[in-house]
């Protein structure tokens, strides 16, 4: 900066580079650069806003998903076990054991 105050060539050309590495957007072929309009920062940050919403929407069904999923699987266990103690009261073979009791107990291991 000279004494009056003004910058320099280089000084301006610095800056400029400066600033066009900082843009979240290189526009090219029909493309806008964001921050070089009236309200760009104010439009990006409500998009950034909007997504972390929507994230937040993702992350509160994936939760409840996972819980319906792990009560549905105890609801399996449970009636497995079930199925186990009434074939051990079913009927039995010569060896002991049902084949479908058998072929169950293969399963449910």
């Amino acid at each position: 900066m000279s004494a009056n105050g003004d910058f320099s060539e280089s000084e301006k050309l610095a800056g400029s580079q400066t600033s066009t590495s900082l843009s979240f957007v290189s526009p090219s072929a029909g493309q806008v650069d964001l921050t070089e309009i009236d309200g760009g920062l104010h439009m990006l940050l409500e998009r950034s806003r909007g997504s972390l919403n929507s994230c937040k929407e993702a992350v509160v069904f994936l939760k409840s998903r996972a819980k319906v999923e792990e009560d549905y699987g105890r609801a399996l266990q449970k009636a497995a076990q079930q199925t186990v103690r009434l074939m051990d009261n079913g009927s039995r073979t010569s060896s002991g054991m049902s084949t479908q009791q058998a072929a169950w107990q293969r399963l449910v291991e």
